[in-house]
């Protein structure tokens, strides 16, 4: 919606002026970088049921089939 905004709207200066700042504050923020970061730095333990291990399996094989061969 923003980008169509300055192409078929009018802007005051001031909705210029922020919009271009607005994006400016994301210019070379990758936000994979911090999830590569911090991603497994803490192991959890957790404790479940034999029924709840047995949900989430049931979980995981629908989705590998609805996602087809893993090649």
């Amino acid at each position: 919606m923003l980008q169509i905004i300055p192409k078929y709207g009018p802007m005051t200066i001031e909705m210029s002026t922020a919009m271009s700042s607005d994006h400016a504050d994301f210019k070379g923020f990758n936000p994979q970088d911090e999830v590569d970061a911090n991603a497994n730095s803490e192991v959890i333990d957790i404790e479940m049921t034999d029924e709840e291990k047995a949900e989430i399996e049931a979980q995981e094989r629908e989705e590998a089939e609805q996602s087809g061969p893993g090649y």
